[in-house]
C-alpha cells in the first residue's frame, strides 16, 4: 500500500455554500448543544441536476423530517452509533439511502440527490415481462411474481425502472450507500461501480417481488467510455437497504455492450467489484484560516477517472488518512457543519 501525503486543506469561514439556518436567533445554549449521547445529522438533498429538493421525506429509524426550501434537513438528537442507514423519498423519484457515523453532541454530514422514476408501467402477471429503458433491460417469466405473504400475483402489476450512469457528474450523491460491500465471503471493501438498476414492482401499493427459486435476466449498460477497461466478468450487489451496505449476489457477464446476469429477488442490482486489494493512502491535515486544527471535519475523496469514492473523518489535530483507488485520480475536500452558521466546505 502506497501512502501520499497532503500538506492542508483549509476551511475558509468564506466558502460558506448556502447558508444553513438552524435558529434564527441562536442564544449561547442553542450554539452548545446539551452534553448527551446523542449527535446529529444534517445536509441538502438536491437533483441531478443540483437544484434544491423541498419537501422530501428524511427518516431514520422512527424520526422523519422534510427537507426545507433549500433543500437542507435536520435530524436532531440522534442516539450515537455506527452506519446508521437514512432514506430519502419523494413521490415521482427513486428512494435514495445514505450511510453515516452519529458521534455524541456532533454534527454528521449526509448528502443526497434524488433521480426521477426512469420508466412506469402497467403489465400483466400471465406474461413475459421485458422492458427497455435508457439501454438497460429486464426480463422477467410470466407468473412469477408473489406479494409480502409469498402468495402469487394475479392480473396486472405495476413496474418502476431506472438505470444510472456511473459517468454522470452526479453519480456519487445518487448512489446508494457508501460505496462499501460484502463479498459472498465476508470481506468488507470499497467498490468500483460500472452502473446499477433500480426495479421496484407493486400492486395497488403492496410491494412485491420474484417468487422463491425464480429468476430475472438483467442488463446494465456499459458507458462507451468504459468499454475498453470493463472486466468480461464482474460480481452484481444489491442493496441491503436495512444495513445500508451493498452485498455480492451473483455475477454478470459483459455482452454487447452491457453487463449481463440473473437475479432472484429486486431492488438496486449494481455491476461493481471490490479493490480492496488495490488502495493507496492519502494523508493531511484539515485546518481553519488561521491554522489552527479542525476536529471531526468530514474528509471526501471522490474518484475522477473512476466511479467510487470513500470519507473520513479529521481528528482533534486535524489530521485525516483516507484510502482511495492505487493509480487513480481524486478529487479531496473537507466540509463542517457548524451550529448556528451552516456548512463549510474547503
Amino acid at each position: 500500500m502506497n501512502n501520499i501525503k497532503l500538506r492542508e486543506i483549509f476551511l475558509y469561514p468564506a466558502m460558506l455554500v448556502c447558508l444553513l439556518i438552524f435558529s434564527a436567533c441562536p442564544s449561547d445554549e442553542d450554539d452548545f448543544p446539551p452534553i448527551s449521547d446523542v449527535g446529529y445529522i444534517t445536509g441538502k438533498v438536491t437533483t441531478l441536476d443540483g437544484q434544491p429538493l423541498t419537501m422530501v421525506s428524511v427518516s431514520l429509524a422512527e424520526m422523519t423530517v422534510l427537507s426545507d426550501v433549500d433543500g437542507y434537513y435536520i435530524l436532531d438528537d440522534i442516539p450515537v452509533g455506527e452506519n446508521q442507514v437514512i432514506s430519502f423519498k419523494m413521490d415521482g423519484f427513486v428512494t435514495n439511502y445514505k450511510r453515516v457515523d452519529v458521534l455524541k453532541d456532533a454534527y454528521a454530514l449526509a448528502h443526497a440527490a434524488l433521480s426521477p422514476v426512469g420508466i412506469e408501467a402497467q403489465l400483466n402477471v400471465d406474461q413475459e415481462t421485458n422492458i427497455d429503458f435508457s439501454g438497460a433491460k429486464v426480463k422477467i417469466p410470466a407468473n412469477t411474481i408473489v406479494d409480502g405473504n409469498g402468495s402469487v400475483v394475479t392480473g396486472s402489476f405495476n413496474i418502476k425502472a431506472t438505470y444510472f450512469n456511473p459517468t454522470d457528474d452526479n453519480y456519487i450523491d445518487v448512489f446508494p450507500g457508501d460505496f462499501m460491500g460484502e463479498s459472498t465471503t465476508g470481506d468488507v471493501g470499497l467498490l468500483e461501480s460500472y452502473g446499477f438498476i433500480n426495479v421496484e414492482l407493486s400492486k395497488d401499493g403492496e410491494a412485491l417481488n420474484l417468487a422463491e427459486g425464480s429468476i430475472s435476466e438483467i442488463s446494465i449498460p456499459v458507458p462507451a467510455e468504459l468499454q475498453s477497461i470493463a472486466p468480461t466478468t464482474i460480481p452484481l450487489f444489491f442493496f441491503d437497504e436495512e444495513n445500508g451496505i451493498w452485498k455480492e449476489e451473483g455475477s454478470a457477464d459483459l455482452i454487447n455492450g452491457s453487463y449481463t446476469g440473473t437475479v432472484s429477488h429486486f431492488s438496486n442490482w449494481n455491476a461493481d467489484f471490490i479493490y480492496e486489494d488495490q488502495t493507496c493512502t492519502i494523508k493531511g491535515r484539515v485546518v481553519d484560516q488561521n491554522g489552527n486544527p479542525i476536529d471531526f471535519a468530514r474528509v471526501v475523496a471522490n474518484g475522477v477517472d473512476f466511479s467510487g469514492s470513500n470519507v473520513a473523518f479529521s481528528g482533534s489535530d486535524g489530521r485525516f488518512s483516507i484510502k482511495i483507488k492505487s493509480d487513480s485520480r481524486v478529487v479531496v475536500f473537507a466540509e463542517l457543519a457548524i451550529p448556528g452558521v451552516g456548512i463549510l466546505i474547503g
